[in-house]
């Protein structure tokens, strides 16, 4: 496995800057698996599900696989530049104060906050890699928590990206953000 500190896609891993909020955009290789802090287990599933296939297919998992994951787990299926959910987990619902299932990820956004996630997500798609997002963002009635959001690939054809596993985590303390170069 590779420390996610130490691996960089060049020019996608970034901060986005909201006045105190500052959340970290990393995308990591595919191989060799990277370890992520909080995420062993789920990124082991993944590359077990993908066997020696670029990426694993929404078919390869059971409902069963996402024990301990189920209300962090989140699924969505690449639809133009955008990702529409098809499971929203109810700690991602707790976190945003919205049900996002069956609606496409940018309408329901900030206009300021869509660019720089469709950059990010079609560097997940292009190259194909593992996203981590850390950082804070408000919740419903309360002031900011922190989270780190693990977004996995999926493929239909085992080569292209047509869908994503997301794994929220509240309980990991977000890492620092890359020094500026």
């Amino acid at each position: 496995m590779t420390r996610d500190s130490s691996v960089s896609a060049q020019g996608e891993n970034g901060r986005h800057h909201e006045g105190k909020t500052a959340n970290v955009y990393r995308c990591l290789p595919l191989r060799p698996l990277p370890e992520i802090e909080g995420y062993a287990s789920i990124l082991r599933l993944w590359d077990l599900k993908r066997g020696d296939r670029l990426m694993p297919s929404r078919s390869d998992f059971n409902f069963e696989d996402f024990q301990g994951w189920y209300g962090s787990t989140a699924i969505s299926v690449v639809e133009d530049d955008d990702l529409r959910f098809t499971l929203y987990g109810d700690k991602y619902v707790e976190l945003l104060g919205v049900d996002l299932t069956n609606r496409l990820l940018c309408a329901s956004m900030d206009e300021g906050l869509i660019a720089r996630t469709k950059k990010y997500f079609a560097a997940l798609i292009n190259g194909p890699r593992i996203g981590h997002l850390s950082g804070v963002a408000p919740t419903a009635g309360r002031d900011y928590m922190a989270f780190n959001v693990l977004d996995m690939p999926l493929s239909d054809n085992g080569q292209d990206v047509t869908q994503f596993i997301h794994s929220l985590s509240t309980a990991v303390t977000p890492p620092p953000p890359p020094a500026d170069t």
